[in-house]
């Protein structure tokens, strides 16, 4: 099946009735032009993000989207570098107050993401009584850390279960109720309340799959993983994984995991496992990247279950991004003097990406890195710098004055270019080979060796080149 083919099978969702979103919101310090977008996961599973809308806040610092979703999933607003975390329900409006000033934090309301902000929803309460619960749920593991994690005292747990169901009683949306079933049933297996099997007959084998509801499948994947690392005795293991994978055979890695008596009955679920499984080893030196390709497009065109094939392709583009030998994403911006660059502006050529943030002393550390890198690689590099933030006068001037002779390009606004390099931390590098494909993600940093492995793969890409 054809990548585009496989998209848009990620894309659509059918058998759902879209209902339209009302989103708006305000920036406190009434910053203008300043980009605003609503992402969603693809499906809890692979993590796959997609964008469902994106803005520019007006001359007052203020926004507003509409968009339709099909059903109640977590949803991030990202300003500038950060985000916070919601739910969004179908024919919901939101309104965002969005506080620049750290000092002044209200958190999300699931307190954990770095977008100070306070969010109005009217929802049902759906995002009210999350944050609500989540807020007793943190109190409780803090104060019986002990009694769940050491002690495994099953009755402290269930009155805790007993006073959410009295607390949360007129809240009959199955979305929440399977939020906070599945947030208690993690403090069941952490605590060693049941067996394994018997967590995998009470929460997931013959059960409902919740494909859309993020605690289902945060516990899943955690169940799932810990099951097969800890497991010795488990046919599904890194040796075996080793041997079969190679083969391209999704029949014969089924087989394999059928053996493990815990999923043999519900092929369903144990789809969900193999992929996590071999999500989770994708990138293992062992095993080949375009072997495990091979199985996620299999399956995503081949599975009875239609949630499944969707979760293998978004799987399968999500471990491809910035994958080698896939195509650096676009770049367009301009550097000091207001002159745009674009990545074709560098062909046939080694590029080093380096992405530095203004407030980060170790980025500006690295500058005499890279002028050697400029120095020693030859003409067939460069480095590109891509600056984050305000750019020190300094800064300017040292390169203006020729002391770092390569492009320092501004983001600006443009933060998207973050996300599509999967740039996380400040510094961050990526290495683009002449034909415009990823050839390091992320590249090494100074301190591991990177003028040597930079150099040998210059080698190899130039021996593999002249071969054809």
């Amino acid at each position: 099946m054809k990548l585009f083919a496989i998209i848009l099978i990620v894309l659509g969702v059918s058998g759902l009735q879209a209902q339209e979103i009302q989103l708006s919101g305000h920036v406190e310090s009434g910053d203008v032009g300043s980009l605003v977008r609503v992402q969603v996961y693809t499906d809890p599973f692979s993590k796959q993000i997609k964008t469902l809308a994106s803005t520019q806040t007006d001359s007052t610092g203020n926004f507003s989207l509409h968009f339709s979703v099909p059903y109640i999933t977590t949803a991030f607003i990202k300003f500038g570098l950060k985000k916070g975390e919601f739910v969004l329900r179908p024919g919901g409006r939101y309104h965002f107050l969005i506080h620049t000033d750290s000092s002044g934090q209200m958190g999300s309301v699931f307190d954990q993401m770095p977008l100070s902000m306070n969010l109005n929803a009217q929802d049902g309460s759906l995002n009210k009584h999350i944050g609500q619960f989540n807020e007793e749920y943190n109190t409780f593991v803090l104060k019986h850390f002990k009694d769940i994690y050491l002690y495994h005292r099953k009755e402290v747990l269930e009155q805790f279960e007993q006073h959410i169901a009295r607390e949360f009683s007129t809240d009959t949306t199955s979305y929440f109720k399977q939020f906070t079933r599945y947030s208690l049933a993690s403090l069941v297996w952490a605590g060693r309340m049941k067996s394994t099997e018997k967590i995998a007959s009470s929460y997931f084998i013959g059960q409902k799959v919740y494909y859309h509801n993020k605690q289902y499948a945060d516990f899943l994947r955690g169940f799932m993983l810990a099951h097969f690392e800890s497991n010795i005795d488990s046919p599904v293991n890194k040796s075996n994984l080793i041997e079969l994978v190679p083969f391209r055979n999704l029949k014969s890695l089924d087989s394999l995991f059928s053996l493990d008596s815990l999923f043999a009955k519900d092929r369903r679920i144990r789809e969900l496992a193999e992929m996590i499984i071999m999500g989770k080893n994708y990138h293992d030196q062992a095993l080949t990247t375009a072997d495990f390709d091979a199985l996620f497009k299999e399956m995503a065109a081949s599975s009875h279950y239609e949630q499944n094939r969707n979760i293998a392709a978004a799987y399968l583009i999500r471990l491809r991004q910035m994958g080698r030998g896939t195509p650096a994403p676009k770049i367009h911006l301009p550097d000091f003097m207001g002159d745009e660059y674009t990545l074709s502006d560098f062909k046939n050529k080694f590029v080093l990406l380096s992405f530095f943030k203004a407030d980060c002393p170790v980025c500006e550390g690295h500058l005499p890195f890279l002028k050697n890198l400029q120095e020693q690689l030859g003409t067939d590099f460069t480095n590109v710098t891509i600056w984050v933030g305000k750019t020190p006068k300094q800064m300017i001037q040292r390169v203006l004055s020729g002391t770092y002779k390569w492009p320092f390009l501004l983001l600006g606004k443009r933060f998207a270019v973050l996300e599509q390099y999967q740039v996380l931390t400040f510094p961050s590098y990526v290495l683009i080979a002449p034909d415009g494909n990823i050839a390091m993600a992320p590249a090494p940093m100074p301190e591991e060796d990177a003028l040597r492995r930079i150099r040998l793969f210059q080698q190899a890409y130039e021996k593999s080149h002249l071969k054809k």
